[in-house]
C-alpha cells in the first residue's frame, strides 16, 4: 500500500475515535475534528507513532482515548505492526485546533440545543433578585 493510501486509512480510522467528553456533552467530535491529533509517522518495521495533545493537563480520559486509538488502528490497518500514541502535554490544546467540520458540528448542536430549550444568552441576568441580593432558594 502506498504512503498516501496508508495515511488516508489512518485518517479515516481516527475519524471514528471520539472524545468521550464531547460524547457525554451530546456533541461527539472525533479526535481528528477536535484537534487532538498532531500527526503521525511510520517506522520501517510497521510501527505507527501517533502524536497527540490533550485538552487539559488534568484530562482523566487520556488513557481511554489512547487505548481507543491504538485498538482501532491495530484492528483496521493490517499494515501496522503496532501503534504507539505519544501525548505531548507541553503543547496546549486550544479551540483553534478544532477542524472546520468540527466547528460546524458544534454550531449545529448548539443551535439545536438552544432551539429545543428556548435559552436566551445570559438569561440568568434577567431574573429579579430579592432586596438582599441573594438568588431565591440560596
Amino acid at each position: 500500500m502506498d504512503h498516501r493510501r496508508r495515511d488516508d486509512t489512518v485518517t479515516e480510522v481516527l475519524h471514528t475515535v471520539f472524545d468521550p467528553c464531547s460524547v457525554a456533552a451530546q456533541a461527539p467530535l472525533s479526535v481528528i475534528d477536535l484537534g487532538l491529533i498532531q500527526g503521525w509517522e511510520w517506522e520501517e518495521d510497521g510501527l505507527l507513532r501517533v502524536h497527540m495533545r490533550v485538552t487539559t493537563s488534568g484530562c482523566t480520559m487520556v488513557g481511554n482515548i489512547m487505548r481507543a486509538i491504538e485498538t482501532s488502528l491495530a484492528q483496521r490497518c493490517p499494515e501496522i505492526s503496532r501503534v504507539e500514541v505519544e501525548v505531548h502535554p507541553e503543547i496546549f490544546w486550544t479551540p483553534e485546533f478544532i477542524s472546520a467540520q468540527g466547528k460546524e458540528l458544534l454550531a449545529r448542536r448548539r443551535r439545536a440545543s438552544q432551539d429545543s430549550k428556548a435559552i436566551r444568552p445570559r438569561q440568568w441576568q434577567d431574573r429579579a433578585r430579592p432586596a438582599d441580593g441573594k438568588a431565591a432558594g440560596v
